[in-house]
């Protein structure tokens, strides 16, 4: 499969689930490649195997030509200025421990649809309001 289409073809979105950071990395991506002719997946796992404190990278081939094409992703030396585009990229952006109470963090967690403070139905009796009800 060359890739051809597959950022402008159907389905390109990722089903809604890539962020505009996540674009924006497989554009410097496939930048850096085409500044080094050579694939996106060669510059991603020169990348991956080539940062300080990585041993070894396990790479994954289905025929004797992906492993060539793998195994060349070791013929280059990305340039500093490249590297530098790539590590910004993929930088992890810190996240504070209050992050976990967002809603959308707590609807990932809980993985049901649910919302923080959401009960299942019947799970208790709604809350009453008391001194209301008293006073009625």
């Amino acid at each position: 499969m060359s890739g051809e289409g597959r950022l402008t073809g159907e389905g390109a979105a990722g089903a809604g689930t890539w962020t505009a950071r996540q674009w924006e990395l497989l554009k410097t991506l496939e930048m850096v490649a085409d500044e080094l002719n050579a694939t996106m997946a060669q510059v991603a796992i020169d990348w991956v195997a080539t940062r300080p404190g990585i041993a070894s990278a396990i790479v994954g081939a289905g025929s004797a030509q992906q492993l060539d094409a793998t195994m060349r992703a070791l013929d280059f030396t990305l340039l500093a200025d490249l590297r530098d585009a790539l590590d910004r990229g993929s930088e992890v952006l810190p996240a504070g421990p209050c992050r976990m109470f967002t809603l959308d963090c707590q609807s990932w967690l809980v993985d049901s649809g649910a919302k923080a403070g959401d009960k299942p139905e019947g799970n208790r009796p709604a809350v009453r309001n008391w001194v209301a009800a008293t006073q009625a």
